[in-house]
C-alpha cells in the first residue's frame, strides 16, 4: 500500500542553519516516489516562502500555513482562512502594544510596519525571505496565518479575547491560525479528499507545530534535532537533518 509521507520543511527537509536541503533528502524523495509513495510538504510557510523548493524536489502537494490550505499539482483543493472580522481587533491590539506581526496569504508575506528586530531574527533563523512592508495592506479575506513576534509571553487578555489559536512555535514568536488544529487538520482534509486509510499516513517533523500531526499519524517520526516534546510525541526518533535523518527514517521503515 502506498504511503502518504507528510514532511515538515524547516529542520526536517531543510537545514535552517544553512538553508540547504541535504543531498540524501533529495535522493530519498526521488526514491520514495519511484517506490509508489507520495511525499507531501507540511509546513508553516506559505507558497511564497517556500520559493521553488517543491518544484526542485519534485513534490506536487503542499499543506501550507500550518494546515490552513492544501495545494495539489498547482491547484488549491482545500482552504481554511481566518475570520476576517476577528483579524482587525487583534491587529489593533498588537499595534497598541508595539508587538510585531505578519500576514500569510498564498502569495504574500506582509506586515504594516516593524517595531523591533524579532521579525528579522525569525527570518534569518529560518533562512527565509523577510516580509514586505505595506502600511496600506488590508486584504484580510484570505489570510491563512498570522505570525506574532515577541520573546515575551503575550498578555493573556489578548489571547482570551481572540477566537484564534496561539501556538508558541519558536523562541520569538507565535503561530496564529483559525481553529485549534494545525498541520493535522490539513492532513485530515487530505485524507478525506483522497479517501485514504489511516495506516497510509506518515508524519515527520521537528518543531512544536509538528506535534499535532505526529500524534495524528499512525506513524509519527521526530527528527534528531527536534525539541524534546516533539520527540516524546513520536513513535520513532531518527537522526538530525544534517546527519541524513530523513533518509535514515525512510530506510528504517523500508519506504526507500
Amino acid at each position: 500500500m502506498n504511503k502518504i509521507i507528510c514532511i515538515d520543511f524547516d529542520g526536517t527537509l531543510m537545514d535552517p542553519a544553512t538553508g540547504i536541503i541535504p543531498k540524501s533528502s533529495v535522493e530519498a524523495i526521488q526514491t520514495l516516489k519511484a517506490n509508489g509513495h507520495i511525499p507531501v510538504i507540511a509546513t508553516g510557510r506559505n507558497l511564497y516562502l517556500l520559493d521553488d523548493h517543491p518544484q526542485q524536489l519534485g513534490i506536487d502537494h503542499v499543506i501550507g500555513s500550518n494546515g490552513a490550505f492544501i495545494v495539489s499539482k498547482g491547484e488549491l483543493i482545500h482552504e481554511r482562512p481566518m475570520q476576517k472580522n476577528a483579524i482587525f481587533p487583534l491587529i489593533e491590539a498588537l499595534k497598541a502594544a508595539k508587538i510585531d506581526y505578519t500576514f500569510s496569504s498564498h502569495d504574500r508575506y506582509v506586515t504594516h510596519q516593524m517595531f523591533g528586530e524579532d521579525i528579522h531574527g525569525f527570518s534569518d533563523h529560518f533562512n527565509m525571505k523577510h516580509p514586505e512592508i505595506d502600511p496600506t495592506f488590508n486584504a484580510y479575506d484570505h489570510i491563512y496565518q498570522i505570525n506574532i513576534f515577541t520573546q515575551a509571553d503575550l498578555p493573556e487578555r489578548l489571547i482570551q479575547s481572540s477566537p484564534f489559536d496561539f501556538l508558541r512555535a519558536s523562541f520569538n514568536g507565535y503561530d496564529v491560525i483559525e481553529g485549534v488544529l494545525y498541520k493535522e487538520a490539513g492532513i485530515a482534509a487530505l485524507k478525506e479528499l483522497w479517501h485514504l486509510n489511516d495506516d497510509q499516513i506518515v508524519a515527520i517533523g521537528d518543531g512544536m507545530n509538528d506535534i499535532g500531526m505526529i500524534q495524528y499519524a499512525p506513524l509519527g517520526i521526530a527528527m534528531g534535532n527536534a525539541q524534546e516534546p516533539v520527540k516524546k510525541a513520536a513513535d520513532y526518533v531518527t537522526d538530525s537533518v544534517i546527519h541524513d535523518g530523513l533518509s535514515k527514517a525512510l530506510k528504517h521503515f523500508n519506504f526507500i
